[in-house]
């Protein structure tokens, strides 16, 4: 079995229903996957960043010698609904052994800089844009070049220096709506209230 460690941040646990949990792996792409520690994968919750040997059986992964990297800082629950609608969204759009590296660095500066982008309204829009745009949505014209600009932010403090005016910040907030709202899983979102929970108008 090749011992090389492979990094990955945690979509979905399903403990203690199931053992195992879903990721969205550096190399491998989003797997789903059962480690074999008990008490490892009791550690580890959504959003959690880990290490691992991955062992591929199949369809699925057994993981090995599991180790906790990092977990959430605690923020508000309207902020955690953010990060765990980003984590749904990469679950839903993301296929079973798809490799988007440009979506894995994403997750993880959003991971890295929760607490800053959770103060930062405008920052959380434009790191939802970004995400959309990665995983293949149709981007209306008016906010295009608002999009690009995020795409040419490898890193998502790099976008706070984005001016975001009401115009753009409307079209911005129209367009996340839609895709939410048109979404073929969106009947099966659990955090679809993030959208309707803000106050930032």
């Amino acid at each position: 079995m090749n011992r090389k460690k492979s990094i990955g941040i945690v979509l979905k646990k399903q403990f203690p229903r199931q053992q195992k949990i879903s990721l969205l792996d550096q190399t491998y792409g989003r797997i789903e996957a059962v480690p074999i520690s008990m008490h490892a994968i009791a550690r580890v919750s959504h959003g959690s960043l880990v290490e691992y040997v991955a062992e591929q059986q199949g369809h699925h992964f057994i993981l090995h010698d599991m180790q906790l990297l990092a977990t959430l800082p605690r923020i508000t629950e309207q902020n955690m609904l953010f990060f765990h609608h980003i984590l749904e969204i990469v679950y839903f759009d993301v296929p079973l052994g798809a490799i988007s590296e440009d979506v894995f660095h994403l997750l993880i500066s959003i991971q890295q800089h929760l607490t800053y982008i959770c103060a930062e309204t405008n920052l959380q829009k434009l790191a939802l844009g970004k995400l959309y745009l990665l995983l293949g949505a149709d981007v209306h014209s008016s906010v295009e070049v608002i999009l690009q600009k995020t795409l040419q932010s490898p890193d998502i403090l790099q976008m706070i220096a984005i001016e975001v005016d009401q115009t753009s910040k409307h079209a911005l907030d129209a367009w996340v709506h839609n895709y939410i709202q048109t979404h073929p899983c969106a009947h099966m979102f659990k955090t679809i209230n993030f959208l309707t929970g803000r106050d930032d108008s």
